[in-house]
């Protein structure tokens, strides 16, 4: 072992005097083993190739652990899983090594572990690439506060199920979403292809057929959900998307201070939130940056609608969203955090925690080609389906005036223009497109009905 100065010795045994008070009736810190300062000779070993996040939260764990050693402050170096298995490594992430993936087995998408091996090893892995940066900065905090104080065997375990209760609006049978429903029913009706009990295989075959004249009818992709009627990315935008019979609905992503997605498109939370007036009150943030606070911090803000107005509305979690999503409409991510993440890394585990998998068939075909990251996450008829409409059609691309510079600046530079009419959608027609996305899903489907378009038989 390293010579410790005296300083840092007396330091980490202040550490250790403070866990061993808090500790429970009984329970004792064995000190047969090193302290944890040795452990600026361990190796931080990530995934070959990782993205951003990932080597981000490394370098996290790197920088968050020192120790003094021979007179200098010591920090664990990182490297790659290709490199030779060594004796003291932290495996972090879905490393190579065997012990990465027995430890992350039966986690969910937001879950974490974090483990001392009889080897010696520490494993730092989570259900999903956030939930693995997640894991690296709960590592660093329970090492840094003497919580992990010892090399002998230790484990700990986060589950977001355990402390997390979903929106009523993912229940279909709360009172919160059937009077949401009720509220819906009242002002608007759903087209034959609509509603939350639609026909899933009908809307897959609408996306991978081209409609014309007198056949069948258009599908539609909800930008940010019915971004028109309800606050946009809201879990109520969403319901009134599948209501209004679309077949498609995109989820901007981003991740909270403690690593959780959500759906939110704008880092910054004044446009779509009461941030301005509740910022730095009972304790919350000041900063205007999504990524500065937690989940459960998030959840106290309100969501405003397109008009400023404060609605009841919260910011919808990833999860949350495919509650709602799930056997009903097929999601499009658009990922706002500029760190990269994997569509297997973060996407799927996403949508086995939430058996939403039917949600993500499109997505998954247009960018893999294949289904295999779907394996044992829908079902056998539900893909023996899709596999007749691929083998007669395929999934279309969407197309809409608002990705057209030209035309969004012709039809009003506004993503709620009244220029997204019957004229514009004539137009869009007129050019050969039978896959539109629209910030007004439900008036689109009034000039599909008016247009006499009905669902797909098949």
């Amino acid at each position: 072992m390293k010579r410790i100065s005296i300083a840092f010795f007396l330091s980490a045994l202040l550490i250790v005097i403070i866990a061993c008070s808090t500790t429970s009736a009984g329970s004792k810190v064995d000190y047969s083993r090193p302290l944890l300062p040795e452990i600026v000779s361990y190796k931080v070993v990530i995934p070959s190739g990782s993205k951003t996040l990932i080597t981000s939260a490394g370098s996290r764990i790197c920088s968050g652990i020192s120790a003094e050693v021979d007179g200098a402050v010591k920090h664990p170096l990182i490297g790659s899983d290709v490199s030779a298995v060594g004796e003291a490594e932290i495996l972090f992430g879905s490393t190579n090594r065997p012990e990465s993936a027995a430890c992350a087995a039966g986690l969910g998408a937001m879950d974490y572990t974090i483990r001392v091996l009889e080897s010696g090893k520490i494993v730092v892995v989570g259900g999903s690439s956030s939930a693995h940066a997640a894991a690296a900065d709960k590592f660093v905090e329970l090492v840094n506060n003497g919580t992990i104080s010892t090399f002998e065997p230790f484990e700990y375990t986060y589950r977001f199920l355990d402390g997390f209760t979903p929106d009523p609006l993912t229940d279909a049978d709360s009172p919160e979403f059937k009077a949401l429903l009720a509220g819906w029913q009242e002002k608007f009706t759903s087209p034959e292809w609509g509603g939350m009990d639609r026909d899933l295989n009908e809307s897959f075959y609408a996306l991978t057929h081209k409609y014309s004249e007198g056949t069948g009818r258009i599908a539609v992709f909800a930008h940010r959900g019915d971004m028109s009627n309800y606050p946009e990315n809201s879990l109520a935008g969403i319901v009134s998307a599948i209501m209004s019979g679309a077949d498609s609905v995109e989820f901007d992503f981003r991740f909270t201070r403690d690593f959780i997605p959500v759906i939110i498109h704008d880092e910054n939370l004044n446009r779509v939130t009461n941030w301005s007036e509740m910022a730095g009150k009972n304790g919350l943030p000041e900063s205007i940056h999504v990524c500065d606070w937690t989940l459960a911090e998030l959840k106290q803000l309100n969501l405003l609608d397109y008009y400023g107005n404060v609605t009841e509305f919260k910011v919808p979690t990833v999860y949350e969203g495919m509650l709602i999503t799930r056997g009903r409409i097929q999601i499009s991510f658009d990922d706002k955090t500029a760190c990269g993440v994997s569509f297997d890394d973060e996407y799927i585990p996403l949508a086995r925690t939430a058996d939403a998998g039917s949600s993500l068939i499109q997505t998954v075909y247009r960018t893999n080609k294949n289904f295999t990251a779907l394996n044992g996450m829908v079902d056998t008829q539900t893909m023996e389906f899709v596999m007749k409409c691929l083998s007669s059609g395929s999934f279309i691309g969407s197309y809409a005036f608002y990705a057209d510079s030209t035309l969004f600046k012709e039809f009003g530079n506004d993503y709620l223009s009244l220029r997204e009419d019957a004229d514009a959608w004539d137009y869009i027609l007129g050019l050969g497109k039978r896959y539109v996305g629209t910030n007004q899903c439900y008036k689109l489907s009034l000039y599909m009905r008016a247009k006499g378009m009905k669902a797909w038989t098949y």
